[in-house]
């Protein structure tokens, strides 16, 4: 059997949306990062209030230092129905247009069938194609072949708080300094490791203890969906 989220989709969202009002009640990118503080508002409003099964989505595009420059990051995070479309994403782009020259997402697909393809669960992709921004810009993938749909790489799950912390530990300066080792901020990092994480490396701790980690049955075959 495939690891998958222990988690029922609507209550991930719950999570995201929990995520949402948790930052926005702190302000923790409202003096450096405006643009992602105004799109975290948004979404916040958007879900305020809100009752029922709903999907989840989030976009945010702002500007970051990297390796010197000043380049524009583009998130992305969607949650469809029963987990039926589920990503997460990184784009990057080039100093001087809105071309990107890097784009990673994360998604989770625990029923897809991909005929004689094998893929993990959990997986990360590099490419693929960007959806605007929340400033309404439209970002171009001219300078990746986003065509291309393997590799899927295993990886473990992740949601909007986990993707967000990635970012700020990557591209590390002052104002990110300030933000992750804020206190407030490293609890909802630990509270959201524990949600989508533990189970994840509980089955892979428990596997390779148990008898039944043989080699017909490896950790890549319990990643695998299919």
């Amino acid at each position: 059997m495939p690891i998958i989220l222990p988690h029922t989709a609507a209550d991930f969202r719950k999570n995201e949306i929990a995520t949402l009002r948790y930052i926005c009640a702190r302000g923790f990118f409202d003096q450096d990062f405006e643009e992602l503080a105004d799109a975290l508002t948004s979404y916040n409003d958007r879900y305020k209030g809100q009752k029922g099964n709903l999907d989840f989505k989030f976009v945010a595009d702002f500007e970051m230092h990297i390796e010197k420059y000043t380049h524009r990051i583009i998130l992305h995070a969607e949650v469809t129905g029963n987990y039926s479309f589920t990503t997460y994403s990184i784009g990057i782009c080039d100093r001087t247009t809105d071309q990107l020259i890097r784009r990673f997402h994360f998604d989770y697909d625990h029923k897809t069938a991909r005929g004689k393809q094998k893929a993990p669960t959990s997986h990360l992709q590099y490419g693929g194609q960007s959806g605007p921004g929340h400033s309404g810009k439209i970002y171009l993938t001219n300078n990746l072949f986003d065509k291309l749909s393997e590799p899927r790489i295993s990886h473990p799950p992740i949601n909007l708080a986990i993707l967000l912390d990635m970012v700020f530990c990557e591209f590390y300066d002052q104002r990110t300094k300030k933000i992750i080792e804020d206190p407030q901020w490293r609890s909802l990092i630990r509270d959201n490791e524990e949600f989508i994480f533990r189970n994840y490396f509980s089955e892979i701790a428990g596997h390779i203890g148990s008898e039944r980690h043989v080699k017909e049955n490896l950790v890549r075959d319990i990643c695998y969906s299919n």
